[in-house]
């Protein structure tokens, strides 16, 4: 069979036999496409910029007094456990982490 006779028509391996051939081409063409795109989005500026507060406040807490105990409402002190737990998840973030670094450092960012 010549490489010009088709009869038996084309496959899979015809079609992996000119890739590998042509391997360096193709992987040159990956690390330039891949290093292009690096380099594109490293030079570019950035658009957007945020700024948050956090601003947090104790939940008051309903205490009945007696001369003998003070009594907290249950409910209330899992109110506060859980506002407890949501401020350590946010100081403890990694975007918290960060802005602490970098104002620690002297960074503007």
């Amino acid at each position: 069979m010549t490489p010009l006779d088709t009869s038996e028509g084309t496959n899979l391996r015809d079609y992996l036999a000119v890739v590998w051939r042509r391997k360096w081409l193709v992987l040159l063409v990956i690390v330039l496409a891949t290093g292009g795109a690096y380099a594109f989005s490293a030079l570019q500026t950035s658009m957007y910029e945020a700024e948050s507060q956090l601003i947090y406040r104790a939940p008051s807490m309903r205490r009945i007094r007696s001369p003998v105990t003070t009594y907290i409402d249950p409910s209330l002190r899992t109110v506060e456990l859980e506002s407890v737990a949501t401020v350590i998840a946010v100081l403890s973030s990694r975007g918290t982490r960060r802005l602490l670094s970098s104002a620690a450092s002297g960074s503007d960012r």
